[in-house]
């Protein structure tokens, strides 16, 4: 497998250094880009300066940024020498416009055991910057970041991927698919794997990410920089997500398009964190500060998720989320439907109060007004007819009135109205 060192490692010790954009001539400037692995490369004007990287394992690859030279007929040129071995040179070709990711140097087979690259600037014009080491080794990896690109065997694809090359992309290959049901998916041993690749101006793609057939988590492709977006140019080396903390072993990754958008795979790097054990493992937050979305790992075991299972969860997903929605709305207009009624028979209930009148007895014509009568003032209480009175042929209720003379003129109750 090959392991990735940046140019700025600790394993990498240069001599002698100055820091960016500083305004001494000699020394190796470290600066960088956003195309370059980790933003940074590093670079001399100075002959006879000198970057050292040790390492184990069985050959190791030097890749960097060239630039185009100052002045026509005249190149840079680096000298490389493995355990002390005779030097080989490196002549930076002339160039018009600057280039990433270029092969500069490569030892070819060696025996599996520690070596020493020793590299040396050969010229006073700056035109080649370091970027990053690859080297393959067969021993443990604990501790360090394995390099998994787009186009090696682990990467498997399903569906419409079309491949791509550019001297932006690591090793100048990529995969690019704009259509739904895409699924790349990178079985590897680690304990983290983060997925790299390129963003254009437009809608961020929709991708299921499964780690281990557990539950699928769902990312949106992070948009381009306000400047990528203005020139209408792609914007390469953008980290996509980082899982959170696995236990060591072997693990499958799948991620799957869910809409027509971009969605590029560049490469992989996979962590091997000796600190992490099955006690100290954790299914949250993530191994890596800069990372855009972090994916969560599950229990279960160890199998690729395909294409149809990872849209099925998610349609499933879409489906119960539309069918809780109902049941939601349902029970809502119930309620409503309910406190109408409620309140409408409320409001019922008050006009009939407010309507009713009690019910008054027809009292016969004679009620009220003035008649004989043997005394002055008489409680009547029944029914007999009294003589000599017209109106006493009509029977009277039993009631409490108040009868009084109409013959006695300015009686006691004044006079006859």
């Amino acid at each position: 497998m090959s392991v990735i060192v940046d140019d700025h490692d600790a394993l990498v010790l240069y001599n002698p250094t100055v820091p960016a954009h500083s305004n001494v001539s000699s020394g190796w400037l470290q600066e960088g880009t956003q195309t370059e692995f980790t933003k940074t490369t590093s670079s001399s004007v100075t002959p006879g300066e000198t970057a050292t990287f040790t390492f184990t394992g069985s050959s190791v690859t030097v890749f960097g940024t060239l630039g185009p030279p100052p002045n026509l007929g005249n190149a840079s040129s680096m000298l490389f020498s493995i355990d002390q071995g005779t030097p080989s040179a490196f002549i930076a070709p002339a160039i018009d416009n600057t280039t990433h990711h270029e092969l500069i140097w490569t030892s070819g087979p060696l025996a599996e055991e520690s070596h020493t690259l020793v590299i040396t600037q050969n010229s006073p014009i700056r035109q080649i910057f370091l970027d990053y080491f690859l080297y393959n080794t067969t021993s443990s990896t604990e501790g360090k970041t394995v390099f998994i690109d787009d186009s090696d065997a682990p990467v498997q694809y399903l569906g419409d991927w079309a491949p791509q090359s550019n001297e932006e992309y690591f090793q100048h290959t990529a995969h690019l698919c704009e259509t739904p049901g895409c699924s790349a998916s990178l079985a590897f041993e680690g304990t983290s794997v983060t997925l790299q690749g390129q963003v254009s101006s437009g809608p961020g793609c929709n991708v299921s990410v499964v780690i281990d057939g557990a539950p699928p988590v769902f990312i949106v492709t992070p948009p381009p920089p306000p400047s990528s977006v203005k020139n209408s140019s792609p914007f390469n080396n953008q980290l996509f997500t980082t899982s959170s903390p696995l236990l060591p072993g072997n693990h499958t990754i799948t991620f799957t398009t869910l809409n027509a958008a971009p969605f590029s795979v560049d490469y992989f790097l996979v962590g091997n964190d000796p600190s992490i054990t099955g006690s100290t493992s954790t299914t949250a937050g993530s191994s890596l500060p800069q990372s855009y979305p972090t994916v969560t790992n599950g229990p279960s075991p160890i199998h690729g998720a395909s294409t149809s299972t990872v849209i099925a969860a998610a349609v499933g997903g879409a489906l119960g989320g539309l069918v809780l929605l109902a049941l939601i709305l349902a029970a809502l207009l119930f309620w409503r439907r309910r406190t109408k009624r409620l309140n409408r028979a409320a409001a019922d209930e008050e006009d009939s109060e407010k309507s009713f009148q009690p019910h008054r007895p027809q009292l016969p014509g004679w009620t009220g007004r003035p008649h004989s009568v043997a005394s002055v003032a008489t409680l009547i209480d029944d029914t007999r007819p009294q003589p000599g009175d017209e109106l006493s042929k009509i029977a009277r209720p039993l009631s409490g009135y108040i009868y009084y003379d109409n013959n006695r003129a300015g009686g006691e109750f004044g006079s006859s109205p």
